[in-house]
């Protein structure tokens, strides 16, 4: 299952960078919007994510990826500035798995919801078509975990062993965007985050109970999607 929505994703993102390298040619530059708009320019957009994990979290969480959606809103500092402040939230789901223990079928599904305050500058050069820009980023983080016993009869148990914590995410990261027409721009991002310890269930390999486990939830994460600029 991951490999295929890894295939799907490589897959879009080919056919985006090749319809933006088409329409970049009757299309402006970002910069032009924000550095001759004498009005604050406003960017918005929203992304698809492939989370990595990274460090503990990864040790626990073995090859499982995070897949998942955001957007956010950007404001421009002042008129004709390359400084942006803004929010983003998104959401990944991290991973789904099941075992059986003692005769009961336990599945167990994870989720990572971030809510962060960003500050994003476009520094003043470009590399051809692309636009990059770096981005800094803090705010609040909600990893839970849902869970579900059934048993031989496949019956749900009223079992509860749901998990919920709130953390810190903080991070560094960077992008670039391509012009597709004089508003709209393909938007390619890479960061880092660094979060808070947390605590989560996991299910172990072999086959033994939910497993409650503590750690940050340090991931690496690719986002693409569409940005517009008004």
């Amino acid at each position: 299952m991951v490999y295929r929505r890894l295939k799907i994703l490589t897959l879009i993102t080919i056919l985006s960078c090749a319809w933006c390298l088409h329409a970049s040619s009757q299309s402006v530059d970002l910069e032009e919007t924000y550095t001759e708009d004498p009005l604050k320019v406003r960017l918005t957009g929203f992304n698809m994510n492939v989370l990595f994990p990274q460090s503990t979290f990864k040790r626990n969480l073995g090859d499982e990826k995070g897949f998942g959606i955001g957007g956010f809103m950007l404001y421009q500092v002042q008129p004709l500035s390359p400084h942006f402040l803004g929010f983003d939230i998104e959401y990944d789901h991290i991973f789904s798995d099941q075992s059986v223990f003692n005769g009961l079928e336990e599945r167990v599904n994870s989720g990572y919801l971030s809510v962060n305050f960003n500050w994003r500058i476009f520094p003043n050069f470009k590399i051809s078509i692309l636009e990059p820009y770096f981005e800094a980023f803090i705010g609040p983080n909600f990893i839970f975990t849902s869970t579900n016993v059934l048993d031989e009869n496949g019956q749900s148990i009223n079992f509860d062993f749901n998990q919920t914590n709130f953390g810190l995410e903080y991070g560094i990261g960077g992008g670039f965007t391509i012009p597709v027409s004089d508003s709209w721009f393909f938007d390619f991002q890479f960061i880092r985050s660094q979060t808070s310890i947390a605590r989560y269930l996991i299910l172990p390999d072999d086959n033994s109970n939910f497993r409650e486990v503590n750690s940050a939830n340090d991931h690496n994460k690719i986002k693409i999607g569409m940005l517009y600029a008004f």
